[in-house]
């Protein structure tokens, strides 16, 4: 999955949800650009069959 942000996108929000995306176990993933900023979930092999 992938998340692209919006400009107008405050790092707090970007906080938020990548907080939301380790409460359900998984690796956080924060790729900041010039133009937006996009985040994701990173799991371990497996992490979706079960």
């Amino acid at each position: 999955m992938i998340i692209v942000l919006k400009r107008e996108a405050t790092e707090e929000i970007a906080q938020e949800i990548l907080g939301r995306i380790e409460e359900k176990g998984l690796k956080p993933l924060y790729m900041p650009g010039s133009e937006r900023v996009v985040l994701g979930p990173l799991a371990t092999r497996g992490f979706c069959r079960s």
